[in-house]
C-alpha cells in the first residue's frame, strides 16, 4: 500500500492550476459562444441510444426558435426544424 501526503504549498498550487483551468476553459467558451452568434452557428449533443438532446448551445436554441431558459429540445422539436424535401419520410 503506497500513502501519499499532500503538503500545505503542494495543495495551494493544485488549487491555483484548477483556478487557471478553469479561467482558460470559461475563456475558451466564451469564445465559442460569441463565434457561434457571429455566424449563425450552434453546437449540440445527441445521445442516439436514448434519443435525446444532451445539450444545445444558446444559439442553436436561438436558431431552432427554443427558449433556453427551457429544457432541452426534444427529437420531435430536432425534426420539426428538418425541411419536408429535406427529410427521407
Amino acid at each position: 500500500m503506497i500513502i501519499a501526503a499532500v503538503t500545505g504549498t503542494e495543495s495551494t498550487g493544485i488549487a491555483i492550476q484548477k483556478k487557471v483551468a478553469l479561467e482558460r476553459l470559461q475563456r475558451s467558451e466564451g469564445y465559442l459562444a460569441q463565434s457561434q452568434k457571429l455566424t449563425h452557428t450552434g453546437t449540440w449533443a445527441w445521445d442516439p441510444r436514448t434519443q435525446t438532446a444532451l445539450h444545445c448551445s444558446e444559439e442553436m436554441f436561438r436558431i431552432f426558435g427554443l427558449d433556453p431558459r427551457g429544457s432541452l429540445p426534444t427529437r420531435d422539436n430536432l425534426l420539426q426544424q428538418i425541411h419536408p424535401e429535406d427529410s427521407d419520410s
